[in-house]
């Protein structure tokens, strides 16, 4: 991930919408910006999941969206996490160094 300085100066200005359900593994807040999920936490409890958000984004603009694209992301993680589904095809939104993309693109070409 990002360093915390360049993570909240590129959060600093954005909409971040989430949504939060049940999920078998616990609570599930799934977050998004118009690029895609940026943020994805499990814990106990809905207000334990938003605070970690906030942790992770002080700057961001939070809205909990009641219809739309990161609630059905959501729904989808949920699906996947839960055993319905085999596949999860959903948009993200990593922000990192070119070191750190570098490094990620590597780790995808571990079998």
């Amino acid at each position: 991930m990002l360093e915390r300085g360049n993570r909240e100066d590129a959060m600093r200005h954005r909409s971040i919408e989430y949504w939060t359900r049940r999920s078998r593994l616990g609570e599930l807040l799934v977050a998004g910006t118009e690029r895609g999920v940026c943020f994805v936490h499990l814990d106990d409890t809905r207000s334990a999941v938003r605070a970690r958000l906030e942790a992770e984004f002080p700057y961001g603009a939070f809205r909990r969206c009641e219809a739309g694209r990161v609630r059905r992301w959501c729904e989808a993680l949920a699906r996947y996490l839960d055993g319905r589904s085999e596949t999860l095809d959903v948009p993200i939104d990593v922000r990192g160094s070119c070191f750190q993309r570098r490094v990620w693109t590597a780790l995808q070409q571990i079998p």
